[in-house]
């Protein structure tokens, strides 16, 4: 793999989740970066092989209707456009959530299901369009503050013609060539948490995805012939949660 092939970034802001360590086996061309407004958090990730990135967000102020998940809210700049943070240039962006661990050798299957494509990403495990997720995510704690936007949200995807038959796609593991189409993917994306008011990012990826008109490579979170985790990613279910980010 060549020099400055790839680039990892992760984020981590209110000290949500606990550092993950990264894989055991390193690869020439890969640089992790994790970004936080913590010092002790950056310190942890330092500790466990990570390029640490402080970001302190005076530039990147939080809309009223996003005060109470202020952090979520600024960790989605990096989430959707990851190519802002890392000083050097990739030729492939990675972003993991904080609540996913990679595994060994991550790169080999993840370069094979991308292929030629520009994006790649794994379905939804358990529900099958936006509409569901924001219904759903209406429910739960964590967006409670947000309950009212996520109803709405399912009116407006309506009335601006999302297919349900647009499929759903979780968004902890993605990565991206990085290209002009990526560029305008990241601002839909950003443009759409704001239009629907919500910093639930499967609905959000839902529309940006729609209007982008991006073609999306999947790869499977179960594989079939063993049932085992998929060879890229592992999820950490047993993270304590706040409801809060």
């Amino acid at each position: 793999m060549k020099d400055n092939a790839i680039a990892v970034v992760s984020a981590n802001f209110g000290a949500y989740d606990t550092v993950k360590f990264l894989p055991q086996v390193e690869e020439a061309g890969i640089d992790y970066f994790y970004v936080s407004d913590n010092n002790d958090v950056l310190s942890d990730a330092t500790q466990k092989g990570w390029r640490s990135l402080k970001c302190d967000w005076k530039g990147v102020p939080v809309p009223e209707w996003a005060i109470e998940n202020a952090s979520r809210y600024q960790a989605k700049a990096v989430k959707f456009a990851p190519w802002a943070f890392p000083p050097e240039k990739y030729r492939h962006y990675v972003w993991i959530d904080s609540s996913m661990t990679l595994q060994s050798y991550w790169w080999q299957p993840a370069l094979n299901y991308l292929g030629a494509g520009d994006l790649l990403l794994h379905l939804h495990r358990e529900r099958d369009t936006a509409y569901e997720e924001a219904a759903l995510s209406s429910l739960r704690p964590q967006y409670a503050d947000e309950r009212t936007a996520l109803l709405q949200a399912i009116v407006q995807m309506g009335s601006v013609g999302l297919p349900t038959t647009m499929p759903l796609y979780e968004a902890g593991f993605i990565m991206r060539r990085h290209t002009a189409r990526q560029d305008d993917l990241a601002r839909l994306w950003w443009q759409a948490q704001e239009k629907l008011k919500t910093t639930q990012d499967q609905v959000t990826l839902a529309w940006a995805l729609w209007e982008s008109g991006v073609d999306v490579s999947t790869f499977p979170f179960t594989l079939p012939d063993n049932g085992k985790a998929s060879q890229i990613v592992h999820i950490d279910f047993h993270t304590p949660k706040k409801d809060k980010r």
